[in-house]
């Protein structure tokens, strides 16, 4: 069922819904059995029709039974049928004593029929309620464990048992002790060679040490399945294209007062600022002069001068880009 469809069954109380609480059900032959047909063959579609108005005002009541002990029972029940307090009576008197339609005490009146009927749709809802508890309780108990889970690993498995905690150490201990000098050697050469090695993923290195944007940019250039290849495929443009942007990236870095940044900090950067560049274009050409792996040397003052100048070219040409990009993209 639409949304739209169960706005106008909201809006419509003429339409009635199984959900509502004034709902019962009824056979399609009930018109058919041979008590009904007898009180149709004297009253008419009219006495088949008040018939159902009493079994609805039945339905409506608690215990599904009409008092008739008091002086204005009948009241609501001509209002209802528009018949006369007479005609009502003697209505409900042939439907009990004839047609068997209606039980009686004197006080009360009530439809064996319906009373069987809500009584079936009581314990389906009783069963429903059950299931609905049970499933909250089973919801509830995988909520509990999956945030007891969470805490456990939070505290740095702090929950752990103390058996699997002395296992863990025994293991540890043992593959320690098994390491000889030649091993720790071979760990040592692997470590200092993993800053030139294009095969050692660039986030291997500590990530909270902060080196010179240069390197940095260097060992994303040496990191050929990680950084490199993703990016030409999804820029379509090929490694040297890729090193003139990084180069243009640390110049404007240089010219912010940033020269050193973390791993992670730096890539994150990069690919931010990326996003907003004419990458299908090379750098300006202020922005493409060769940061990366540079042999350090002393500067004289002509060429600081000339250096702050480039700097400052290249910034104002950052600008007039990013002013052109905003007018294209509607400022966005």
């Amino acid at each position: 069922m639409t949304g739209h469809i169960k706005q106008l069954i909201n809006k419509n109380p003429i339409i009635m819904k199984k959900k509502e609480t004034n709902w019962f059900s009824h056979e399609s032959t009930c018109h058919s059995s041979s008590q009904m047909l007898a009180l149709i063959g004297k009253y008419g579609s009219a006495g088949y029709g008040n018939w159902w108005i009493l079994v609805e005002i039945l339905r409506q009541q608690d215990d599904y039974k009409y008092e008739i002990s008091k002086k204005y029972s009948f009241g609501a029940l001509t209002a209802a049928t528009r018949l006369s307090e007479d005609e009502v009576k003697a209505f409900i008197h042939e439907c009990i004593h004839e047609y068997d339609l209606l039980q009686s005490d004197g006080e009360y009146i009530w439809s064996d029929a319906l009373l069987e009927r809500m009584q079936h749709l009581e314990e389906k809802k009783a069963v429903l309620r059950e299931r609905g508890r049970k499933g909250g309780i089973a919801k509830g108990v995988s909520y509990a464990n999956k945030a007891e889970e969470d805490t456990c690993a939070t505290e740095n498995n702090t929950c752990a048992m103390p058996s699997v905690q002395k296992e863990i150490a025994h293991t540890v201990h043992n593959s320690t002790v098994q390491k000889n000098s030649d091993d720790d050697d071979e760990r040592n050469k692997s470590i200092s060679m993993s800053n030139n090695s294009s095969s050692t993923p660039f986030f291997n290195t500590l990530k909270e040490d902060t080196a010179p944007v240069n390197t940095l940019s260097t060992q994303l250039l040496q990191d050929e399945l990680g950084f490199v290849a993703p990016l030409c495929t999804q820029f379509k443009f090929n490694s040297q294209r890729l090193g003139e942007w990084l180069n243009a990236f640390n110049q404007k870095l240089l010219l912010e007062g940033t020269t050193q940044k973390t791993a992670p900090d730096y890539r994150r950067h990069f690919l931010s600022w990326l996003k907003f560049q004419d990458v299908w274009n090379p750098p300006p050409r202020a922005a493409i002069k060769n940061t990366i792996a540079q042999p350090h040397r002393n500067s004289t003052m002509e060429e600081l001068r000339a250096q702050r100048k480039a700097e400052e070219e290249e910034y104002e040409i950052r600008k007039a880009m990013q002013r052109q990009q905003n007018t294209h993209t509607g400022g966005c």
